[in-house]
């Protein structure tokens, strides 16, 4: 099979999306939004203000929606404040039968797809996991049309997918 290159340019929105996806799926993020709206919940009941329970849902689902949007927006604030080193730079991925080659004025690094854990897609991006929270992030715009994304994203699997019939 032919190498399939790609030339892209991350920009702070790929990091993002990233990052909430990631939050989203983090049992960590659900343990302190499920303890800031249940804390909030008991409090109100017990000081009698949310008595029915109609009152403490309504609540309940308001502090649920307040807790998760400033976890989110203090956590990626935060993290896109500070430089990342990728951030505009250009690269040229080469998908290999064997390993993904990245190439930027960062440096030239192969990485093996026994190194890939799992693939994951949204409507923007194609995200090679090496690890719940690390991700190669792909966005769609290097892609000339949805069948080059789809034999992309159908390629690596099959190259993951043999990588673990390997090991």
């Amino acid at each position: 099979m032919t190498p399939i290159s790609l030339k892209y340019r991350l920009g702070r929105l790929d990091i993002l999306a990233w990052m909430l996806g990631y939050l989203l799926r983090s049992p960590l993020s659900w343990v302190v939004v499920l303890a800031v709206t249940g804390s909030r919940c008991w409090t109100l009941f017990r000081d009698g203000l949310a008595q029915s329970v109609p009152l403490l849902a309504w609540h309940g689902t308001i502090t649920l929606l307040g807790a998760w949007a400033g976890y989110i927006l203090v956590t990626c604030g935060i993290s896109l404040l500070r430089r990342q080193a990728g951030i505009g730079l250009e690269v040229d991925l080469t998908a290999h039968a064997d390993a993904l080659t990245s190439e930027s004025s960062l440096g030239k690094t192969e990485l093996k797809w026994t190194a890939i854990r799992f693939l994951r897609t949204d409507p923007w991006h194609v995200f090679l996991c090496l690890s719940p929270s690390q991700a190669i992030i792909i966005p769609n715009r290097c892609f000339s049309d949805v069948a080059a994304r789809k034999a992309f994203v159908e390629a690596c699997r099959g190259f993951i997918a043999a990588s673990r019939g390997k090991a």
